[in-house]
């Protein structure tokens, strides 16, 4: 509920819908449906989790113990450097973003004792960004 709420504010504010149409314009090359319904889900979702969540994260938890999440996250962000370059985003402000987003899950994973809370933020997340520049161009075409 928390992303969906967060996603609506950014595509209420004029401001903040800039971004996601900004994005609109970098179109890719597979529809948004089979992003949403493939690459995000499988290629995505699970593939992260399953490192991070699911193998990083209880290693880490048995060697490192409290910093364990941190760790983990850090390794997320940078995990991220590379597809950061491939879409020509800002580096650092990946790297920062994915980082929380990564402590962010690695504490669902510690208090829920499971990958799959994670992963379906992770979904929602992801997801949500995929459908913003949709919706970005639908609500920025009512309002003109």
């Amino acid at each position: 509920m928390v992303v969906l709420a967060g996603y609506a504010v950014a595509l209420a504010v004029p401001s903040l819908r800039r971004l996601p149409l900004e994005i609109a314009v970098r179109a890719p090359e597979t529809s948004t449906l089979e992003w949403i319904a493939l690459h995000i889900p499988v290629g995505t979702v699970l593939a992260e989790e399953a490192i991070f969540r699911g193998t990083l994260d209880p290693l880490l938890a048995a060697s490192a113990g409290a910093t364990a999440p941190a760790i983990s996250a850090v390794d997320f962000g940078l995990w991220h450097i590379q597809p950061a370059r491939a879409a020509q985003d800002p580096v650092l402000p990946t790297v920062l973003a994915t980082t929380l987003a990564g402590l962010v899950f690695s504490v669902l994973r510690r208090r829920s004792g499971s990958a799959t809370a994670p992963a379906l933020l992770h979904l929602a997340i992801n997801a949500g960004g995929a459908l913003a520049p949709v919706a970005a161009r639908w609500v920025d075409g009512r309002t003109r």
